[in-house]
Parts: C-alpha cells; sequence; structure tokens
C-alpha cells in the first residue's frame, strides 16, 4: 500500500484472512484462538490502510467483500467445543496409564509431585474415579459447552444474565459441571474439570467479537467506497445493499443491524462518522469508546465496539 500498489494490499488481506480461516478449520480453542488474533491484525491493517491511502472505489469494495466472505467462511465456534471435547476426552487414558496429570501444560511435576499423584491416581478407583468414569464426565461437561455455543451469543448472552457467557451459564447450581463431576464421586474428573474449565473463560464472547470485526470492516470499507462514488456518506446502511455489499451484517451481540453515525462520533470531531457495535455489555452507549474496536476493558473504557473514520486521539 506505501507504494501505491492498492490491489496487491488487498489480496495480502485476502490471504491473511483465508490463511486465517484454515488454520481453526477442525481445531481445537487454540486454534480459534489463533485465528482471532489474525483476523484482527487483518483488520487493523485494512482500517489503517483504507484511512491513510487514497484507496480507488474498486479495492474498497473488494475488501468489503473479503471480510464479509471471511465472516461467512468462519469455522462456528461450536466446532472448537466438540474439538476441545475430543481432545480432552482422548487424553483420559493417558492420565491413568501414566499416573500424570498435565494435560500438555508443559509444567513438568517434580519427582515428589510425581509420586504423590500416581498414588493418588493408584486410590483413584476407590472413590470412585476410573478412566471410564471421568471420560463420560467430561463428555457430559463439554456435552454443555456445546449446547451453548450452539445457541447465537444473543440467546446464550440473555438467558445466562452476563456477558461473560461461558463462565454465567456453568455457575449456576445444577448446570456447574464441577458439581457434576463432584456428584460422580470421580475425584479425577474433578481435576481435570479445574484444569479445562478457566481455559473457557470468555471464549465465547472472543468469538463474537471475532465476528464483529469482520462484518464491521466490511461495513466500513463499503461505507468508503459509497462515499467516494456519490460524493457523500449513505444515509443509512440498507443504502450499502447490493451494490456495496449483498446484505447489512447483524452485530453478534445481539443480532440487531449494526449501528452507523453520520456525525457525532463520542471523542472525536463533528465530521467523523462510524460504525459500531454494542459489544459485551450488550448495551447500545451510542458509540462511546477510545480506541477502535477494543474490547470493553475492566475500567469500562470502551462500553461499544466502533469503528471510526478518524483515530481516536492518544490516552494522556
Amino acid at each position: 500500500a506505501a507504494h501505491g500498489d492498492y490491489a496487491g494490499s488487498c489480496r495480502d488481506l485476502e490471504r491473511t484472512l483465508g490463511m486465517a480461516n484454515l488454520v481453526s478449520r477442525g481445531g481445537t480453542l487454540i486454534n480459534h484462538l489463533v485465528t482471532i488474533a489474525c483476523h484482527a491484525i487483518a483488520a487493523d491493517t485494512a482500517r489503517a490502510i483504507a484511512i491513510r491511502h487514497p484507496l480507488p472505489v474498486p479495492v474498497l469494495k473488494e475488501m468489503a467483500q473479503a471480510f464479509l466472505t471471511a465472516d461467512d467462511e468462519a469455522e462456528p465456534f461450536v466446532e472448537a467445543m466438540r474439538a476441545e471435547a475430543l481432545h480432552v476426552i482422548n487424553t483420559v487414558p493417558e492420565v491413568y496409564r501414566d499416573g500424570l496429570i498435565a494435560l500438555g501444560s508443559g509444567h513438568l511435576p517434580s519427582k515428589g509431585e510425581q509420586v504423590a499423584q500416581r498414588c493418588a491416581l493408584a486410590l483413584a478407583p476407590l472413590a470412585g474415579s476410573t478412566c471410564r468414569a471421568t471420560q463420560e464426565n467430561i463428555r457430559a461437561c463439554y456435552q454443555h459447552f456445546v449446547a451453548v455455543a450452539e445457541r447465537p451469543y444473543s440467546e446464550t448472552a440473555a438467558k445466562g444474565g452476563g456477558f461473560d457467557v461461558f463462565s454465567e451459564s456453568i455457575l449456576t447450581p445444577r448446570r456447574d459441571p464441577v458439581a457434576l463431576v463432584v456428584r460422580t464421586r470421580d475425584p479425577v474428573g474433578l481435576l481435570f474439570a479445574s484444569m479445562v474449565l478457566p481455559a473457557l473463560d470468555r471464549s465465547y464472547e472472543k468469538a463474537a467479537l471475532r465476528d464483529t470485526m469482520l462484518r464491521a470492516m466490511a461495513l466500513f470499507c463499503a461505507i468508503q467506497a459509497y462515499e467516494k462514488e456519490h460524493g457523500a456518506l449513505p444515509e443509512t446502511l440498507d443504502q450499502l445493499v447490493p451494490d456495496y455489499l449483498p446484505r447489512v451484517p447483524l452485530d453478534p451481540f445481539d443480532d440487531q443491524p449494526f449501528r452507523y453515525r453520520r456525525s457525532g462520533v463520542p471523542g472525536l470531531p463533528p465530521e467523523t462518522w462510524a460504525v459500531y457495535g454494542i459489544g459485551g455489555d450488550l448495551t447500545d452507549d451510542g458509540g462511546t469508546a477510545h480506541s477502535v474496536g477494543t474490547p470493553r476493558d475492566r475500567a469500562g473504557a470502551n462500553p461499544d465496539l466502533v469503528w471510526p473514520s478518524q483515530d481516536y486521539p492518544p490516552a494522556k
């Protein structure tokens, strides 16, 4: 892009998006998290190119379509849960065979820890833990996760009562997988669950954020193309269909169309426009944020996920 090869930069972005989707195809949670990181890099790069270089309308249209296609072709998050379940369940026999619980964490137990673990696993059947029982209990945990991930994020969040969807939805007494393991008197399964569950923290929200990034960038590029071709911003996002996008994508956090401000974006000059999603707090805060497309932090600095036509001023 810096050398004026805008079509070439667009092709690079398309390859990045395709590679990212390939990484998660059939993969476990870590594959999906890598894909999300790659999509974030592509989205950040595309926006930087679009606002700093005079991209021609055909290139902007192609970029818009590339991001929407990447979203359409992304592996559904529920597949990560299915693959993760298979991976963890298949690890159980190794634990019982080797007498060690590491789960590929990279932490090598000390000799004392190894002796203690082997003794505990040797006595585990007396407490109700067997290889088969642990596999069935872990399978029961993941059946719950799969059922959660099969629903749209918005529906799951509404039923779970919070924006940390997985944590909120599994901690109710009747559905808590750890309590499920305890009720089956399976201490090895309990230990497995305590090691596995933290990895799922906010994972569904991160997947929804990934979808938000891809869809927002498709809209961002389409709006730029429309403005260059018509000399004015579209009045509504519906005007982008069908010449710039085949449809107006929905915000995955509430299944409503993305929000669009033609001016008056909080914290930016009056002429700035933006598209935005409501983010994990499930509340429309009018496009309030302090950085582009960044999730809400603990201080609540970014209530919405915003993609503005100008950069935010640096933090003081």
